[in-house]
């Protein structure tokens, strides 16, 4: 996915703009099909006190998680 497209799921999910050169994709640990569970990409970003973590999985669908 491209983090601009990241960015902007997060920003609206955080209700506040995050940059894109703010975002990062995580690495995959080579467990793919862990527990049963298909692959997925994993993004995070920091904002101020908060960080936001994307999750993209194979079928398309995203979610959003602020920490």
């Amino acid at each position: 996915m491209d983090v601009k497209k990241v960015a902007k799921a997060m920003s609206k999910k955080l209700g506040s703009t995050i940059n894109p050169k703010h975002v990062v994709k995580l690495p995959n640990d080579g467990c793919d099909g862990h527990l049963g569970m298909p692959s997925w990409e994993v993004y995070a970003a920091r904002a101020g006190e908060f960080v936001v973590i994307l999750y993209q999985f194979k079928d398309g669908t995203v979610n959003v998680v602020i920490r």
